[in-house]
């Protein structure tokens, strides 16, 4: 079974380049993700780079935007035009009215999307707009009721069981591509992938860029790994 790739695009600015620069970005990055932001150079600078990698190692994924991390119009239709997938990951809704708000926001930037994710794991609040609970049950019932297709979750473990309902994916496990995140091994991953199970893998741009760990067990994951799909292209093979 191919690894189905998932990126989570939190960050809108992160700490690269001298000193005075890093302390600046920081700042913007606190001010993005609690009140606002510009987008100035260095926005996304992070995210860019790891597309760059994967392009280069022909690989495709699912790219999950915050409604304060979203990409230029035109770089979003050329993501689309190299085979990645764009949707939702989800900040601030405490209810359906607001998961449609940060829907809409996110599709007007980046067209129809099928899947959504959600920002955090239940155990803490991230920032001043950030909804903290983890509440799969309820992202579920969202999902099904405004017609989108997948529901990510972010429970912890190797493989993840797929469930079906009324037309709506839910996977409830993920793999964190991050080491210090999880106990299993990449290796491991890989091996369950390539026997048979679905495996989610995700990867934060943020740690990609800022931990060589990070990025090495990326490039082992996809050394090791048969194939490497989309949510999108695995939700294809079910008649929805």
């Amino acid at each position: 079974m191919p690894v189905l790739l998932r990126v989570d695009c939190d960050n809108g600015y992160v700490p690269l380049g001298s000193w005075p620069i890093r302390k600046l970005k920081l700042a913007l990055n606190y001010l993005n993700e609690n009140y606002y932001a510009p987008h100035l150079p260095g926005f996304l600078e992070h995210f860019y780079a790891l597309i760059s990698r994967l392009e280069e190692a022909g690989v495709t994924a699912s790219i999950f935007f915050k409604y304060i991390t979203l990409p230029p119009r035109k770089y979003a239709e050329w993501l689309v035009s190299r085979g990645f997938e764009l949707g939702l990951h989800l900040l601030s809704a405490g209810d359906y009215e607001g998961f449609i708000r940060e829907k809409r926001l996110v599709e007007r930037r980046v067209g129809r999307i099928l899947g959504f994710t959600k920002h955090g794991d239940g155990r803490v609040k991230l920032s001043r707009r950030h909804y903290w609970r983890y509440e799969p049950e309820k992202y579920v019932r969202w999902g099904i009721r405004s017609g989108l297709k997948y529901f990510s979750g972010n429970v912890h473990a190797v493989i993840t069981e797929v469930e079906v309902m009324k037309g709506f994916l839910y996977f409830p496990s993920v793999f964190c591509v991050e080491p210090w995140r999880r106990k299993a091994s990449v290796r491991e991953a890989a091996e369950r992938a390539n026997s048979g199970f679905v495996v989610v893998a995700l990867v934060h741009p943020r740690n990609w860029v800022l931990t060589p760990q990070t990025r090495s067990e990326l490039e082992e994951l996809l050394t090791l790994v048969g194939e490497v799909i989309t949510f999108r292209e695995f939700i294809s093979k079910f008649n929805l």
